[in-house]
């Protein structure tokens, strides 16, 4: 009986595989699934995506308007189909533009030094500050993938902040880390070989973290006292 308890508490967490208490729900054949993880990518991350594809084969400048152009026309179908605008999209945006302009008109070897770090400093900042908004940034993120069953209940809501936060962490630890990089005298490539394989491998080490671990965490989490009870 408490275990069928703790797994209905958790399942609306989207963290459990099991049976969903939301109700009864339609298997989804390969193809909707590849349509709404293209959706759900597009519609928070699909400036830096943009941007970086842009970047990779037309270059630079080409990058920075093919974004713009993006951005314009994916708010204005969201604003259409009266959808909401998420916080990761906008951030993704002005982050692409913006150091995408950065990066166009100062010295390449003088941004390279520290544009990962300083991107990493602003992307903590970003969720610190969105773990404390109505609902955190994880929250709003894991809610675009499925529905919850009880999304204001506060221990899921305390879950999501104390999440956020660990991702904060992560992005300052990293740009201290990149500082660190920029000063060690060792040549550009191998800065960016060591940069690409330490972040990159890092980087999915937490969405490892996120995806296949949120079950287990949040019960430490209920252990250690960290949630609040649940009424």
């Amino acid at each position: 009986m408490h275990s069928l308890q703790r797994r209905s508490e958790f399942n609306c967490c989207g963290f459990w595989s099991g049976q969903s208490p939301i109700g009864n729900l339609k298997l989804r054949l390969p193809m909707d699934n590849v349509r709404s993880t293209l959706k759900f990518l597009l519609t928070n991350f699909g400036p830096l995506i943009v941007f970086y594809l842009s970047n990779h084969f037309f270059g630079l400048k080409e990058a920075i308007g093919i974004s713009v152009a993006f951005t314009i026309g994916e708010v204005i179908y969201q604003k259409v189909k009266n959808e909401p605008i998420s916080a990761f999209f906008i951030f993704s945006a002005v982050m692409s533009i913006v150091f995408g302009t950065i990066d166009l008109y100062l010295p390449h070897a003088v941004f390279f030094n520290y544009e990962a770090a300083f991107t990493n400093v602003i992307t903590g900042i970003f969720f610190v500050i969105g773990a404390f908004g109505k609902k955190p940034l994880i929250q709003e993120l894991a809610e675009k993938r499925r529905k919850f069953d009880r999304p204001e209940a506060p221990d899921l809501i305390y879950f999501f902040r104390i999440f956020t936060l660990i991702w904060a962490t992560y992005f300052f630890i990293k740009a201290t880390l990149y500082v660190w990089l920029a000063g060690m005298p060792i040549s550009t490539e191998e800065k960016m070989a060591i940069r690409g394989t330490a972040g990159g491998a890092s980087l999915y080490a937490m969405l490892a973290l996120s995806i296949f671990g949120g079950r287990k965490l949040f019960y430490l989490f209920k252990k250690m006292g960290w949630l609040p009870p649940v009424a």
